[in-house]
């Protein structure tokens, strides 16, 4: 059974900040999910596992910090259910979908905003080096 919870991790940022993250563990062994959050840890309760009520935005920061553990613990509990073993590895790269952009799929999407920004000179310019680009 693995199990879900939310850690200050001790290693500071350069802005002297600790880093919010999601442990999953599954047979001892450990995987994080960075949440993106940082804050001191005078405002993180370590008993509760949340941020203090002293923090500005506290309660921004415990709704984003459960609904991150709760779609962990679904994601958890799906691999679970399945016969199959899987790893903590395999579960977090389950969890952590990555995006599948590629170059030109952004680049696209720089020249339709271009294009809504009525840039139709710098649309043009771009649009042919991109042309280019791709005949290459």
């Amino acid at each position: 059974m693995a199990t879900v919870r939310v850690v200050l991790r001790k290693k500071k940022n350069k802005a002297g900040r600790f880093p919010i993250a999601i442990r999953i563990t599954k047979d001892r062994k450990s995987s994080f999910l960075n949440t993106g959050q940082y804050i001191d840890e005078k405002f993180w309760d370590e008993k509760n596992r949340n941020v203090r009520k002293s923090h500005p935005n506290s309660k921004v920061l415990n709704n984003f910090i459960v609904s991150k553990v709760a779609e962990a613990n679904d994601k958890v509990l799906k691999s679970e259910m399945k016969p199959e073993y899987e790893s903590v590895a395999e579960i977090r790269n389950k969890i952590v979908e990555k995006k599948g952009f590629d170059f030109f799929v952004v680049a696209n999407m720089h020249l339709q905003n271009l294009k809504n920004r009525n840039k139709h000179h710098q649309y043009d310019t771009e649009f042919g080096r991109l042309k280019r680009f791709k005949e290459f």
